[in-house]
């Protein structure tokens, strides 16, 4: 395991993961797609810190399904948040275009998972799972998969992390992208990729090999 300075940010993190005791539990917030917050709760911590209002200080999404929030530098200081995340960029040539359909949004990702948000609601749901209906493992030789060695996934890394060095003896965590099961279900659609798991056993195992 990686050395660090004892009382940093980072030793914290790490002893707790050694299961060595620390003076507190280390603290993780926007790191991660499951330690965010959306924007709307985003906005009213940032007024509750007295910290810049959206209006002056635009918010940025880092994820488009759950609407969350980038977590800034400023409001990580004022919690004492102990991790600080890094974020893979989108393939080259490819954008996330939310666009409005019948009086709500939708858009497609990298994979071809088309989603939708109704008028007033807080995050897109899974409407169209492109791989839903006959488990032919042919139909898996034949999807579009995205390429995870794509450079614009990458070229950002190295300066990301290098900034947070500068900064401090922060714990640094990869932000990836949705898990691997996840990713499965939303290009099956749960009902398929449950009936999968007993009925199909073989596809459900190619689909996942994929994925992974």
């Amino acid at each position: 395991m990686a050395r660090a300075r004892p009382g940093t940010h980072r030793a914290r993190l790490l002893a707790a993961l050694a299961h060595q005791p620390s003076d507190r539990v280390p603290m993780d917030f926007g790191t991660t797609r499951t330690t965010g917050a959306t924007i709307p709760a985003y906005a009213r911590l940032r007024t509750h810190l007295g910290l810049a209002a959206p209006a002056q200080r635009p918010i940025v999404c880092i994820d488009v399904m759950q609407q969350l929030a980038l977590v800034e530098d400023d409001v990580q200081r004022a919690l004492d948040v102990d991790a600080r995340g890094v974020f893979l960029g989108a393939p080259d040539g490819f954008t996330t275009e939310v666009r409005s359909v019948d009086g709500a949004e939708e858009y497609t990702d990298e994979w071809g998972i088309r989603r939708r948000r109704p008028a007033g609601g807080h995050y897109f749901d899974l409407v169209a799972p492109p791989l839903h209906g006959d488990p032919d493992p042919k139909r898996l030789d034949r999807y579009p998969w995205p390429d995870p060695a794509d450079p614009g996934r990458f070229r950002t890394l190295r300066a990301q992390v290098d900034a947070l060095q500068h900064e401090g003896e922060y714990a640094i965590v990869v932000n990836p992208t949705y898990g691997p099961i996840h990713l499965t279900q939303y290009l099956r659609g749960f009902e398929d990729w449950f009936i999968d798991l007993i009925a199909e056993p073989a596809f459900a195992t190619a689909l996942l090999e994929r994925v992974f």
